[in-house]
């Protein structure tokens, strides 16, 4: 079931008209400038997605594959390193 709009009788037809689709200088400018900063923000974006990305997968790829869990406590950044209690290869394994 479609809802239809009805338009009522005492309210005037609009038209379609080159004076009333006229633009401002200054509104042009304005929507060029910000289709610019979105497509900045956008590439800007992807860019920082990639490139961590690309750090995860070189800094954490060789040793997950290899099951050297150890390695990861090269990493300073992390605030809590690998703790060798927790046994996680089985856990992988058993979800194949």
């Amino acid at each position: 079931m479609h809802a239809t709009y009805i338009r009522p009788r005492g309210l005037p037809q609009l038209q379609n008209t080159a004076a009333s689709q006229k633009r401002h200088p200054l509104q042009n400018v304005a929507d060029t400038a910000l289709k610019a900063a979105a497509g900045f923000w956008f590439l800007v974006a992807v860019i920082g997605q990639w490139a961590f990305l690309y750090y995860i997968v070189a800094f954490y790829g060789p040793s997950t594959f290899t099951g050297n869990f150890r390695a990861w406590t090269k990493n300073t950044f992390l605030l809590k390193r690998y703790v060798a209690t927790i046994r996680w290869w089985p856990l992988l394994e058993a979800m194949k």
